[in-house]
């Protein structure tokens, strides 16, 4: 999994608040800790010590998985 995913933590992020599930929740609220990338960018990088990070890693591998079952099953059937 990328350690660029400043999109995906941002979202489950908005997730969170409008749910207040911290299921697939990247960043642990009691760190405060500050960096910036070499890009430039701030809250980038996903927090391996938290299972919710592995939950949202299962979670797109599956999505992931389920698009490619779809495309084999389309290319077999002469659809692409």
């Amino acid at each position: 999994m990328p350690g660029h995913c400043h999109a995906a933590m941002a979202s489950m992020e908005r997730r969170f608040r409008k749910t207040k599930s911290s299921e697939y929740r990247l960043v642990d609220p009691d760190d405060r800790s500050a960096y910036l990338s070499v890009q430039s960018w701030k809250d980038n990088a996903v927090n391996p010590c938290i299972n919710s990070t592995y939950a949202f890693a299962g979670k797109v591998m599956d999505a992931v998985k389920g698009m490619a079952t779809i495309l084999v099953l389309l290319v077999k059937l002469g659809y692409t």
